[in-house]
């Protein structure tokens, strides 16, 4: 199945996109202006529980490797965490789990 990528300089825009075209993923990058990963999430979770949408799987893209950040972004409503540099294989075992799960949801 081809998957479409979009990427975007600002958080509020991905999560402007993520209520509005319901991803099948969406990979967060914990540090960025504005407003980071952690309040994206929580903003988009936020959402989806007011509108009633299932839950877009959230996976967070960060140089923090301790399981307290692990743990930090699970908290703000994510669902997994990858560490950059990310490799190839980590990250499309991540991609196909989380794709393959919102498969079994549909």
């Amino acid at each position: 199945r081809p998957i479409l990528v979009a990427e975007f300089q600002r958080l509020r825009q991905a999560v402007d996109m993520a209520l509005s075209g319901a991803p099948d993923l969406v990979l967060m990058d914990c540090q960025m202006p504005e407003m980071d990963g952690f309040e994206a999430s929580r903003a988009i979770r936020a959402a989806e529980h007011r509108i009633g949408r299932a839950r877009v799987p959230i996976v967070a893209l960060t140089a923090a490797a301790f399981e307290d950040d692990r743990q930090r972004c699970l908290d703000a409503g994510m669902d997994d965490h990858l560490v950059r540099p990310v490799g190839r294989e980590a990250l499309l075992l991540v991609v196909e789990r989380w794709l393959s799960q919102g498969s079994a949801r549909d």
